[in-house]
């Protein structure tokens, strides 16, 4: 049941937001879109600072939508589109992360089960 509330879904961390004015150009995201199979709970997102100064990020998790012309667009920017959010559901560590240059870090990202699911799946 929450795999199928999960799939629709497209949850982004490629909100790694910079917190200082540092562009979002010197940050690479490795995967940029974490989908939650069947059986799947956890997943890891790496993040680089390719710039030649330490940065700070702070991460979000982010619906995105798929426009009819293909485009990703945060959903919030187009309420015409459907979206079963399961920001509810997602949990993610660390929220705030500073790279020195060239430094990576690993973001952990896990799906929780819905009370309900968890009720169903027990009978």
């Amino acid at each position: 049941m929450l795999y199928r509330l999960l799939l629709p879904v497209l949850l982004l961390l490629a909100s790694v937001l910079p917190a200082s004015a540092q562009s979002g150009a010197d940050l690479n995201i490795s995967p940029k879109r974490v989908v939650f199979g069947p059986g799947e709970r956890a997943a890891t997102v790496y993040i680089f600072n390719q710039g030649d100064a330490e940065a700070t990020y702070t991460v979000e998790l982010v619906d995105r939508a798929m426009t009819a012309d293909g485009q990703i667009v945060p959903a919030a920017d187009r309420p015409d589109i459907a979206v079963a959010s399961a920001l509810d559901l997602v949990q993610h560590t660390p929220r705030r992360i500073t790279l020195q240059p060239r430094e990576s870090q690993a973001i952990r990202a896990c799906a929780r089960v819905p009370v309900r699911a968890a009720n169903i799946a027990r009978t």
